[in-house]
C-alpha cells in the first residue's frame, strides 16, 4: 500500500508533519554528517533524530554515521531514526537504506535492493575513500561498498521519496544478521542516546501494538487514535510483531510516529528502542494492547521511564492459547498497571476471577458510528450485479479474518444445510487469513461454492457497499470479546446472527440479532440453519432488526462515547500513578527480566526442535524388549537376546 503521506516538494519542509504535530527535539550533538548535492537539505528538519549536520568533506567531522543523500528527496520524519538505529542494533552491518517511492507520473514504489534509493547510512569506519561528489550520490556510494564487501541493510519500509531516476547498484550487497542469539542480552542505551525531551504542551500516548494488519482489533487502534487526536492528544505507534503491517499506511496517515520494531531492530534491543520512545517522546500514557513484548516489558520500562501511567487493552480471553493469553498477562501483571482497559463486562468478570483487582480493571467497548456505514444510492444493485447475485435472492454476509476463531467449517456446514433446505441464497465472504483456502476446498466439497462470493480483504471505504448489498451478518465464531464486525453491521442496519460467546450478549439484544450458544459444530451449524432460514423468510423481521440494531449503535456505542471514555480512564490512570504509584523493581532485576524475556519469545516463537535421532540398533532393542517382557522372558535370556540384537545391528 502507498504511503498517503506524499510530500510537497514545493512546500516548507515542517509539512513532512501533520499541522500542530510537536516532535521530540534531538541531542545538540550531531551524529550524522549529511552528503548531499542539494543546495538545501529540505528533508531533514532540524528537530530529527538524532541531529545532524551538513558536511562538505569526507575529512570534516567525526559524527559516526555518514548520510547520502540524493536532491529532490523527501524523508519521513522517522526516517534518520529508524537508519540510526538499525546499525546500532546490527553490528555487522556496514550500512542501511529503506525502500523508497519515485515520484513521476504516478507514484512508483520501489523495493529491489538493487535499486539503492535517494539515501543510505553508512558507518564512518566503513566509509570508502570517495571525493565528495561520489559520497553525495547513494548508488555510487552502494557499489562502492559493495565492490568491498560489506554488509548492507535494508529497511522494508517507504522511508524517502524521490523526484528521480532509479539508481541501481551493480551488486547486491550480503544481508546483516537479523534474527537473536541465545541468551542476547538487552544493550545498553549508545553513546549518542537522545536526552529527554521537556514534556509536550499537549497530551500524548505511546500505544504499544503487535502490528499494523487487517484484522478488529487493528480496525479499534485505528478509531481509537482518531478519537485521541480529535481531543489534542498526539500518538507514538510501536508495533512489535513481524507481520505483513498491510495497514501501516493508514496508522501512518494519522500521526508520522510510527514504527514497526522488526523492521530496523534486531529483537534484543527491542526494549532499548522503546526505553527510548518514551524517553524522548515523554507520553503520559503508555498503552499496551495484544503485545506479548510489551507486556513482558513492563518492569524494564517503568525502571527507566517511572513517569508515565501504563495500562492496557484486552478484547477477549484466549483459552487455547497461554491459559488466557494477553487477558491473563493483563491479570498478571496488574501490579505494573495502573489500570486494565477491557472491552466487555465478561471479560473484567473474567479477570477478577483470575485475582485482577476489581478497581483497576474499566470497560471501555469498541463501538461505531452509523454515520460511516451508510452506503452511496445504488450500493447494494450495483454490487449484486457485479458479483451475478439475483435481486431476489438473498445475501447472507461473513466478514471476518479467516481462521480457527470464526469457524469457518461450521460457516461452510450451516451454508450446506440452508442449500438442502431449497433456501435461495448466496454468501459474501469479505476477509482473508489462514484458513481461506480451506474454506473454499470445504464448500466446494459441500456443493455451495457456487452459493459463495469471496472479496478477499474489503477496504474500509468499500464496506458500507458491502453491508447495502447484504441481507443478515452471520459470524459462528469459537470465542469473541465482541466482534467488531457486529458494531459495524448493527450500525449499517443489519440484523446479526452469531455466537453467545464473550461479551456479545452485552451488545446484541434480541431485538436486534440472535445469538447462539456454543456447543459442538455439528449442533451449532443445525441451530444457525434455522434462525437464519426463518429470518431470510421474513423481510420485515429483518428490517425491524436492521433498525433496531442501528438505534442501539446510536444511543449506546457512539465513537464518541469510546473517545470519551477512554480519555477519562486514561486521566483516572493518571491520577492513580501520582496518588498510588506501583512499585519498581531494581535495574539489576529490570535488565534481566528483559533478557530473559527477549530469549522467551526467541525460543517461544522458533521452529520445534528436530526428533532425536536414536540409532536402529536401539530402536530394535527397545521393541524386542517390549515383546520379551510379553511374553514373561526375563533374567539371563532376556539379556542374551538383547546383546545378540545390539551386534547384530
Amino acid at each position: 500500500m502507498i504511503d498517503p503521506r506524499r510530500p510537497d516538494f514545493s512546500a516548507a519542509p515542517s509539512t513532512a508533519m501533520p499541522r500542530g504535530m510537536s516532535y521530540p527535539q534531538a541531542s545538540t550533538v550531531p551524529m550524522i554528517a549529511v552528503f548531499s548535492h542539494a543546495d538545501t537539505v529540505a528533508s531533514l528538519p532540524n528537530q530529527s533524530l538524532p541531529r545532524w549536520i551538513r558536511r562538505n568533506s569526507p575529512e570534516q567531522g567525526s559524527e559516526p554515521f555518514v548520510l547520502s543523500l540524493a536532491a529532490n528527496t523527501v524523508l519521513e520524519p522517522t526516517a534518520l531514526e529508524q537508519l540510526a538505529w538499525y546499525l546500532f542494533t546490527h553490528e555487522d552491518a556496514d550500512a542501511v537504506s529503506a525502500f523508497h517511492v519515485r515520484i513521476g507520473r504516478a507514484p512508483l514504489l520501489s523495493t529491489d535492493p538493487q535499486d539503492v534509493g535517494p539515501a543510505i547510512l553508512v558507518r564512518r569506519e566503513s566509509l570508502p575513500h570517495l571525493p565528495f561528489d561520489a559520497l553525495a550520490k547513494p548508488a555510487a556510494l552502494a557499489r562502492a561498498l559493495a565492490d568491498r564487501g560489506a554488509l548492507r541493510g535494508v529497511i522494508p519500509e517507504f522511508l524517502a521519496w524521490h523526484d528521480g531516476p532509479p539508481a541501481s547498484a551493480t551488486t547486491v550487497s550480503p544481508t546483516p544478521r537479523s534474527d537473536s542469539s541465545p541468551f542476547e542480552a538487552v544493550p545498553q542505551p549508545p553513546f549518542w542516546h537522545e536526552a529527554p525531551a521537556p514534556t509536550a504542551p499537549n497530551r500524548r500516548a505511546l500505544l504499544i501494538v503487535p502490528w499494523f494488519t487487517m484484522g478488529g482489533a487493528d480496525k479499534f487502534n485505528l478509531r481509537l487514535i482518531q478519537q485521541l487526536t480529535s481531543r489534542g492528544w498526539e500518538i507514538t505507534l510501536a508495533a512489535t510483531n513481524r507481520g505483513d503491517q498491510s495497514w501501516l499506511a493508514d496508522f501512518a496517515a494519522i500521526t508520522p510516529d510510527v514504527f514497526v520494531l522488526p523492521h530496523f531492530v534486531r529483537p534484543n534491543a527491542a526494549p532499548l528502542f522503546l526505553r527510548h520512545l518514551i524517553q524522548t517522546r515523554r507520553p503520559q500514557v503508555v498503552m499496551v494492547s495484544n503485545s506479548e513484548l510489551g507486556y513482558l516489558m513492563l518492569p524494564y520500562l517503568r525502571h527507566h521511564c517511572p513517569d508515565p501511567a501504563y495500562v492496557d487493552y484486552s478484547h477477549m480471553e484466549e483459552p487455547r492459547w497461554k491459559n488466557g493469553g494477553w487477558s491473563r498477562y493483563g491479570a498478571a501483571w496488574q501490579d505494573q498497571l495502573e489500570l486494565n482497559i477491557v472491552t466487555s463486562n465478561h471479560l473484567r468478570n473474567w479477570m477478577i476471577s483470575r485475582g485482577a483487582e476489581p478497581d483497576r480493571v474499566e470497560v471501555c467497548t469498541i463501538n461505531e458510528d452509523p454515520g460511516l456505514w451508510q452506503a452511496p444510492a445504488g450500493a447494494r444493485d450495483s454490487l449484486r450485479k457485479r458479483l451475478e447475485i439475483p435481486q431476489s435472492s438473498s445475501v447472507i454476509l461473513y466478514a471476518a479474518r479467516i481462521c480457527e476463531q470464526k469457524q469457518p467449517h461450521v460457516f461452510a456446514h450451516t451454508l450446506q444445510l440452508l442449500a438442502s433446505r431449497g433456501v435461495d441464497f448466496h454468501a459474501i465472504i469479505a476477509g482473508d487469513g489462514p484458513d481461506r483456502h480451506a474454506l473454499e476446498a470445504d464448500l466446494r466439497a459441500r456443493g455451495v461454492s457456487n452459493r459463495a462470493h469471496f472479496l478477499l480483504a474489503v477496504p474500509a471505504a468499500d464496506m458500507p457497499a458491502v453491508y447495502a448489498a447484504s441481507d443478515l451478518l452471520f459470524l459462528p465464531s469459537d470465542r469473541e470479546g465482541i466482534a467488531l464486525v457486529m458494531f459495524e453491521a448493527m450500525a449499517a442496519g443489519l440484523p446479526v446472527v452469531g455466537a453467545a460467546v464473550g461479551g456479545q450478549p452485552e451488545l446484541v439484544t434480541p431485538d436486534c440479532g440472535v445469538l447462539i450458544p456454543k456447543s459442538n459444530p455439528t449442533t451449532e451449524a443445525a441451530a444457525y440453519a434455522d434462525v437464519i432460514a426463518a429470518l431470510l423468510a421474513s423481510p420485515a423481521k429483518r428490517a425491524a432488526m436492521g433498525a433496531a440494531g442501528r438505534q442501539r449503535i446510536s444511543e449506546h456505542f457512539s465513537l464518541d462515547v469510546m473517545g470519551n471514555r477512554m480519555v477519562a480512564l486514561f486521566e483516572r490512570a493518571l491520577t492513580l500513578a501520582k496518588q498510588q504509584p506501583r512499585p519498581a523493581v531494581s535495574a539489576r532485576t529490570a535488565q534481566e527480566l528483559a533478557t530473559l524475556a527477549v530469549e522467551y519469545l526467541r525460543v517461544d516463537q522458533s521452529a520445534p526442535p528436530p526428533a532425536l535421532a536414536v540409532p536402529l540398533r536401539y530402536r530394535l532393542a527397545d521393541s524386542l524388549n517390549l515383546a520379551l517382557k510379553r511374553f514373561g522372558l526375563s533374567g539371563p535370556i532376556k539379556r542374551a537376546v538383547l546383546k545378540v540384537a545390539r551386534n547384530k545391528h
